[in-house]
């Protein structure tokens, strides 16, 4: 029950900031920050809520429910076979599930911060649709291949990273969790990056949306295409790889 009620939240609170932003004529992607902001926002109230009548806290129950699950409960042999493979020893398996329970349990604030910026992103397209449709003036959505992060990312990110090693240095917050979701934020990011850059490409080269669609989603789905993705995007950010694409042609054209 909890969870689809923090799903809800994500959902409903940023719909009057986005609306008011199309209205206004504001940059789409300023808008949908703000909703996603005010979505963590929401979520973090509930979340608190949640700590101050129960005594414990959602990362404490999350990490809970992660400690009780247990080989068996994976059905591992069942996989393996199934999969026609050789299954590990059950002292690789234990640290495997380990692994991937210690993960999971890390990545709950940035799964939810990411969550509520999807869905932000996700709002804004089909309201935007919506009232589009009805005659009102609104800013839409932009392309995806317009989407671009600011050159001063990279130093804001440098900085944040710092001060979060000094404060998990001081013992002021836990060095691994906060690490940890810089990391895939940052990650996550550069990968959106890489991604308009590469429909960017397919838009200057007039190859099919549904091609580039097909080969962004095979690179999201293994772990060398999302590097790939990532190395794209930072150079974008640092280079304007876009830009000079961009002069490339028009010098071709004159």
């Amino acid at each position: 029950m909890f969870i689809p009620l923090i799903l809800i939240i994500m959902i409903i609170v940023p719909i009057p900031i986005l609306i008011k932003n199309m209205l206004s004529n504001r940059n789409a992607y300023r808008g949908i920050l703000e909703g996603a902001i005010a979505a963590m926002a929401g979520v973090a109230s509930l979340l608190m809520m949640f700590w101050i009548l129960t005594g414990v806290s959602f990362f404490e129950l999350i990490n809970e429910g992660m400690n009780s699950v247990t080989l068996e409960d994976m059905k591992f042999a069942e996989r393996y076979a199934m999969l026609g493979m050789e299954m590990p020893e059950p002292e690789e398996l234990q640290l495997m599930l380990d692994y991937v329970k210690e993960t999971m349990s890390l990545a709950v604030p940035g799964i939810l911060i990411l969550l509520c910026l999807v869905i932000s992103y996700i709002n804004y397209g089909i309201i935007s649709w919506i009232l589009s449709k009805s005659g009102q003036r609104i800013t839409t959505l932009p392309p995806m291949r317009s989407f671009s992060l600011p050159k001063s990312i990279v130093i804001g990110s440098l900085l944040i990273y710092i001060l979060a090693y000094l404060s998990a240095s001081a013992g002021i917050i836990d060095e691994g969790l906060i690490m940890f979701n810089l990391r895939m934020l940052f990650s996550f990011f550069m990968v959106i990056q890489g991604i308009a850059v590469l429909f960017f490409f397919g838009y200057v080269k007039n190859i099919p949306k549904l091609v580039i669609l097909f080969m962004v989603t095979i690179l999201i789905l293994i772990w060398i295409g999302q590097t790939i993705l990532l190395v794209i995007g930072l150079a974008d950010v640092i280079f304007d790889i876009r830009k000079r694409i961009y002069h490339i042609k028009n010098n071709r054209l004159q």
